[in-house]
């Protein structure tokens, strides 16, 4: 969902954009984000149907990778910025889970990898061309 809150959106109705993170009164979750990523992966699922091992491939890649970075981000925010003097909960175990993802990383198949670097090319590609048309990116190097 937090995907879903930052995405752009330029081209989208005016009232997906302005409501896409609205609570549900009952549940109070993200109940048109919900809705909305669920059906793209419905749509993206079935566009892909005979590809669906090289799908896969590129989510694993991605969520192996999101999770190295989460590691190395509480290792950084909570001993770096917030000088934490839990070694053990802000930098041992963020260091074993680092090395545990980074090996089941590491064996991913060639195919994931191939994706998976693609995939983060274009999106590099995609920043660069953002930041020449000068426009905001959110992204925010501390």
């Amino acid at each position: 969902m937090r995907c879903l809150a930052s995405w752009d959106l330029t081209g989208f109705p005016h009232w997906l954009k302005k409501r896409r993170m609205a609570p549900n009164p009952k549940y109070q979750t993200p109940y048109i984000g919900t809705i909305v990523i669920a059906i793209l992966s419905v749509v993206v699922t079935v566009a892909f149907e005979s590809q669906i091992g090289a799908l896969s491939s590129v989510v694993n890649f991605g969520a192996l990778s999101s999770f190295l970075f989460l590691h190395l981000s509480v290792i950084n925010y909570f001993m770096r910025k917030k000088q934490s003097k839990d070694y053990v909960k802000h930098l041992i175990l963020p260091i074993i889970g680092f090395i545990i993802i980074g090996y089941v990383w590491i064996n991913l198949d060639p195919l994931s990898k191939q994706l998976g670097f693609i995939w983060l090319g274009i999106g590099i590609v995609y920043l660069i061309v953002l930041k020449l048309m000068k426009r905001d990116t959110g992204l925010k190097l501390d």
